[in-house]
């Protein structure tokens, strides 16, 4: 994802002039880092969602990936761009509609910019939620383990992924 800095004037005009172009970053994640500094993506995903025109997906695990690429094929209006780490990350299984209990809610959510992924529960059944945690890309996973510790500490815990 660094790297798109040399893109950036390319992909400002495309955005601007409505050229439907797939942009592919890899090596996105807070947990990166072993490159140094020089390679940690900090402020790219801010300046390339900056971008008017530009369609900016950070998917959080290999559900959203399908769902963002196929939402990405369909539009022919303007270019976007996917965002991809490098990291393992897990694969969650979902259910076919909104997110209830302890089942995962369907990635159709994904083309609509974001979505329940998991429902505050407790003892499986939804439940009021006392905070709402908000994930893009890999730190998904970190919003869905803290879920699972304040569920642990009888707090209930929705997680909202928004790629």
């Amino acid at each position: 994802l660094i790297f798109s800095d040399y893109q950036r004037p390319a992909i400002r005009l495309g955005a601007l002039m409505g050229v439907p172009s797939l942009y592919v970053w890899t090596h996105d994640s807070i947990g990166l880092g072993e490159d140094g500094p020089t390679h940690q993506p900090v402020e790219q995903l801010a300046s390339l969602r900056a971008i008017v025109g530009l369609d900016v997906v950070r998917p959080g695990d290999a559900n959203e990936v399908a769902v963002a690429w196929k939402t990405m094929l369909e539009n022919h209006e303007n270019p976007a761009g996917i965002v991809l780490t490098r990291q393992n990350i897990p694969t969650y299984a979902r259910g076919e509609s909104e997110a209830d209990g302890d089942t995962f809610g369907s990635v159709a959510g994904v083309a609509k910019g974001g979505y329940v992924l998991a429902e505050a529960s407790k003892d499986g059944a939804s439940v009021p939620a006392d905070v709402i945690l908000i994930g893009t890309g890999s730190e998904v996973q970190l919003a869905v383990q803290a879920r699972e510790a304040l569920q642990a500490e009888g707090i209930a815990a929705r997680v909202v992924s928004m790629p």
